[in-house]
C-alpha cells in the first residue's frame, strides 16, 4: 500500500519554504533519508522516535504535504511524488483518512457536519470549477469523486454511534470532551472509507482510560474495512498491538540526518 524508496527531502528555510505550510515537525537544517519502506495493505504501522527525528515530517511525505528532492513515494499504485498539488489534495480528500493530536475540527460546525467535512470539501471544490477528474479520485480518471448522499449520512451516523458519540452529532466541538474530540476527528478519517488512515500522536492528548477506549475503537473499524493504519506514537506500551513498527533512529550530522528503520516482528521488511 504505501512504498517509499531512496526518499532525500531536505528542509534548510529556502526551496521548501513555501511548501511546507501546515506541514509541523519541519525545521531548518533538517534532512530525512529513507533508503527503502513498505506498509503492505492491510497492515499495522506504528512510527516511533523521539521529538525532531522525522515522524510527521515522513507522515507528510507520505500524505503528498510534502513532496521528496528524491526518490519515489507510492500509495498503491499512485506514485503521488509525481503528482500535482492538486492531485495530491484529491488523493488525501478520498484515499486518506488523517486524524491529528490536536484534532483540527472547525469550531463553528456541529460534530456532524466536521465528520463530513470531506464531502463539503468536494462539494465546495466542484463549484470552484476544479475538473471533476481531480477533485476525489484517482489521477487516471478511478472512481466517481466524493459525492455526499443518503447512504454517506447513514455511514456518518452509524460510525458517530459506534463511536458512541451518536448523541452528540448537532454539538460544537466547544461542548465535546477531549475524548469525545478525538472520536468526532476519528469517524471524519473513516467515512470516506479510506484506503488508508494516518493517525499523528492520536492519543497524546488523552487521559489513559480514554486513549486505550479510542485506539480499541480505531483498530476495530480499520479492521472492519480493510484499511492501512499507520500511526505515530511515544507510547511503546501500545507495539505489541502493530505488526510493523518504524523507528526513527537519529544519526549524527551536521543536518540531522535520519535513518528509518522498518521492521516487523518477525523479521526486516524489504
Amino acid at each position: 500500500m504505501v512504498h517509499l524508496r531512496h526518499v532525500e527531502f531536505e528542509y534548510d528555510g529556502g526551496r521548501h519554504a513555501q511548501g511546507v505550510a501546515g506541514a509541523v515537525g519541519v525545521s531548518a537544517g533538517f534532512r530525512l533519508s529513507i533508503e527503502n519502506l513498505v506498509v503492505e495493505q492491510g497492515g499495522r504501522a506504528a512510527c516511533i522516535g523521539a521529538s525532531g527525528t522525522g515522524k510527521t515530517t515522513l507522515v507528510n511525505l507520505i500524505a503528498g504535504i510534502l513532496v521528496p528532492d528524491a526518490g519515489t513515494v507510492y500509495l498503491g499504485p499512485i506514485e503521488m511524488s509525481e503528482l500535482s498539488d492538486e492531485q495530491r489534495r484529491s488523493i488525501r480528500v478520498s484515499m486518506i483518512g488523517m486524524v491529528f493530536q490536536e484534532f483540527e475540527l472547525l469550531e463553528y460546525l456541529s460534530a456532524g457536519d466536521n465528520i463530513l467535512l470531506p464531502y463539503y470539501i468536494a462539494s465546495a471544490r466542484a463549484r470552484a470549477g476544479i475538473p471533476r477528474k481531480y477533485r476525489g479520485e484517482t489521477p487516471d480518471g478511478g472512481p466517481a469523486g466524493l459525492l455526499l448522499t443518503t447512504e454517506v449520512r447513514r455511514r456518518a451516523a452509524r460510525l458517530a454511534d459506534e463511536m458512541r458519540i451518536g448523541h452528540l452529532l448537532k454539538r460544537k466541538p466547544s461542548r465535546l470532551s477531549q475524548g469525545e474530540r478525538q472520536r468526532v476527528a476519528i469517524c471524519r478519517a473513516l467515512v470516506v472509507e479510506p484506503q488508508l488512515v494516518i493517525c499523528d500522536e492520536p492519543t497524546g492528548n488523552l487521559d489513559p482510560d480514554t486513549a486505550r477506549i479510542t485506539l480499541d475503537m480505531l483498530f476495530d473499524q480499520a479492521d472492519r474495512s480493510g484499511a492501512t493504519l499507520l500511526m505515530v506514537t511515544h507510547n511503546h506500551g501500545y507495539l505489541e498491538r502493530f505488526n510493523q513498527t518504524i523507528d526513527m533512529a537519529e544519526l549524527a550530522g551536521d543536518m540531522g540526518t535520519e535513518r528509518v528503520i522498518a521492521a516487523d516482528r518477525e523479521g526486516d521488511v524489504s
